[in-house]
């Protein structure tokens, strides 16, 4: 029986009808292309489409239904997923012309060519910072706003970015998602998997102007090149004396406040390096096998 009725389909953004899918189709492309009429409630950005506002919904829920069954990792969006998948199959048809990196998409190695070209495409429009990736200038944008609408449910610590947030997360859980298929050894964060991966692969993509000597990180460079330079921004305030890597700067500073972070799980003495813990520790197994007790126990973060 043919319909004769009012119009059975209607635009869900302007509510006008239509008697068929083909014409509901036609007006949607040609009156509403490129309208952007779903609003985050978060942070109030705008879309095109409910799918895409829920796919960009999960950024602030951190919800990663996508898991990798090889090594665990997760992701918000099934395409990612698959473009990861890519990685473990070989597939990187993507290559570096400077040092060879393989690269799966081809996103992935304009992105790392800017390491070579020094390229930083995006400008914070409030001060002279620039950025080599576009989500590293949003996450400096909330320094100048100090917004941090991202709070851990754990210990109410709040971020800028849900990124950070959900890193933040993994030091309650435990959680290390990212599994090294060489070694077996897992981490918490992708940068570290990413550089360990560096250490099997023989990759060293950074390279110092002065000397030519090439690092698997880019931290280790920095730190090298300041070597020639004679840099060394961080200076004590308590004594004056000054280093040139932050890591370097803190340990210093517990000699000035006491601290000592590194407990020994056996005998509860604490130590202000964790190298001295390692050596202390290797004591406490020694003498369990000269004795006739069984070696102490170590904690899985702690073992030697």
């Amino acid at each position: 029986m043919k319909h004769t009725g009012g119009p059975r389909f209607h635009c869900s953004q302007c509510t006008e009808g239509f008697s068929g899918q083909r014409q509901l189709k036609s007006h949607v492309s040609k009156v509403h292309a490129g309208e952007k009429r779903h609003r985050c409630p978060e942070c109030s950005r705008d879309y095109a489409s409910e799918g895409s506002l829920r796919a960009h919904r999960k950024l602030h829920s951190g919800e990663k239904p996508f898991a990798c069954p090889q090594c665990g990792a997760s992701f918000s969006l099934l395409g990612n997923l698959k473009t990861h998948q890519r990685g473990h199959a070989g597939h990187k048809p993507h290559v570096c012309g400077v040092c060879g990196g393989r690269y799966v998409h081809p996103a992935h190695l304009r992105r790392h060519q800017r390491v070579h070209t020094g390229e930083k495409p995006f400008a914070c429009p409030r001060c002279d910072a620039r950025f080599s990736r576009s989500n590293n200038l949003k996450s400096h944008m909330l320094t100048h706003t100090g917004e941090k609408p991202h709070g851990c449910g754990e210990c109410g610590k709040r971020f800028g970015h849900p990124g950070n947030l959900r890193m933040h997360q993994r030091t309650h859980t435990g959680e290390k998602p990212y599994l090294c298929p060489h070694c077996g050894k897992r981490f918490a964060l992708s940068n570290y998997f990413n550089n360990h991966l560096r250490i099997h692969l023989g990759e060293r993509p950074y390279k110092c102007p002065d000397c030519g000597r090439a690092f698997a990180q880019m931290t280790n460079l920095k730190h090298h090149v300041k070597r020639h330079t004679g840099e060394k921004p961080y200076r004590c305030s308590q004594c004056g004396r000054s280093f040139a890597r932050s890591d370097s700067f803190h340990t210093h500073m517990r000699v000035h406040t006491g601290e000592k972070p590194y407990e020994c799980n056996i005998c509860r003495i604490s130590f202000r390096h964790r190298g001295t813990l390692l050596g202390h520790k290797r004591k406490h197994v020694s003498e369990a096998h000269d004795g006739e007790g069984q070696p102490a126990s170590l904690e899985p973060d702690q073992q030697i």
